[in-house]
């Protein structure tokens, strides 16, 4: 008997072995515990692993940034703001911005973009600090 009631054994006759070896295995960790073994692990505010999604979506209508945080912890708009006004900046000149970058700060020539093509789009020049870092004003 698998349950302990009749219509357990019942039941039981009816299902795989597999099954049946799940639910004696079941059964143990029950008996083991000392109480019910769905009770013990119900979730509380405590242990919730919920967690809150943002997703920015593009005009082609394709997902371009995903940031997911904790239940717990509040969401920074200011961040969200920032990284959309550098989605949209950088799709428009070819240009990367650098870590904490702020609206009119400087921003990076896109490696995309041969020093031929640069010379062309930005006539004013540029700091090289290194031969793949090539900075600039911010185009407004």
């Amino acid at each position: 008997m698998v349950g302990g009631h009749q219509g357990d054994a019942r039941r039981s006759a009816e299902l795989s072995d597999d099954r049946r070896h799940r639910l004696q295995r079941v059964e143990a960790v029950r008996h083991a515990a000392g109480r019910d073994f769905r009770r013990c692990h119900q979730r509380t505010a405590a242990d919730n692993q919920t967690v809150r999604n943002v997703f920015i979506i593009g005009p082609d209508k394709k997902i371009k940034l995903i940031l997911i945080y904790p239940m717990t912890t509040g969401r920074n708009f200011l961040e969200i703001l920032r990284v959309i006004d550098s989605m949209q900046m950088t799709a428009k000149h070819r240009v990367a911005t650098p870590a904490d970058w702020k609206p009119g700060e400087d921003v990076i020539i896109a490696g995309s973009v041969s020093d031929d093509e640069a010379k062309t789009i930005y006539p004013e020049g540029w700091k090289a600090p290194k031969p793949y870092l090539r900075i600039v004003p911010q185009q407004k």
